[in-house]
């Protein structure tokens, strides 16, 4: 299958949910995400827009193995983050900051190569081909992370003013991941 094939038929897939947990593709991503699906070259297996989430890790640590107190793509509010803090738990819950992540297929390595440029120049430091074999695959990945345990056995144990401040960086750090996002959209648009 040549990759306009394997990019039409993965792009027509995209129009039935994703296994994502909400089911569809951020949309603080979706124009970046179309950007890259409309150019030649690319085209886009996964992402996420970036985010602050409370999660609770059972035992091995699986993504499957995990329950989702709190999720937001957006600024978070200290009260939402302490109300979420109340619902029960068994295992470790931890409040984090990921940044933005896209998985794109490229054509071959000069595309690859001019794409990943592109990326680390917006800011997305972490970013690498991670396969060559059957298809040229990129992760692209910006760097806004951060984690902190904040309740175990049930029992919060960060103080609120911690809370506070750590919610407050946490807001900069997603403020930071939307404007590399918008600057790699920026970027990707003048490679038509």
């Amino acid at each position: 299958m040549t990759f306009t094939e394997e990019k039409k038929e993965y792009l027509q897939a995209l129009q039935k949910p994703d296994s994502s947990k909400q089911g569809h593709i951020d949309k603080e991503i979706l124009p970046l995400v179309d950007t890259i699906n409309k150019l030649e070259d690319y085209y886009t297996t996964s992402s996420c827009a970036g985010r602050i989430i409370l999660i609770e890790f059972k035992e091995p640590l699986r993504k499957d193995n995990t329950h989702w107190h709190y999720t937001s793509h957006q600024q978070a509010k200290l009260s939402d983050i302490q109300k979420a803090l109340q619902k029960p738990s068994q295992f470790d819950v931890w409040l984090k900051v990921e940044g933005a992540i896209l998985h794109v297929c490229a054509k071959d390595l000069d595309s690859a190569q001019i794409l990943l440029n592109t990326a680390r120049a917006c800011g997305f430091k972490r970013s690498g081909i991670m396969s060559v074999n059957k298809r040229i695959m990129l992760e692209l990945t910006a760097t806004e992370m951060m984690d902190c345990l904040v309740k175990r056995e049930g029992k919060i144990i960060i103080p609120d003013d911690y809370l506070k401040i750590f919610v407050e960086e946490a807001n900069k750090k997603l403020s930071n991941n939307t404007q590399k996002v918008a600057r790699l959209h920026e970027k990707i648009n003048k490679l038509h």
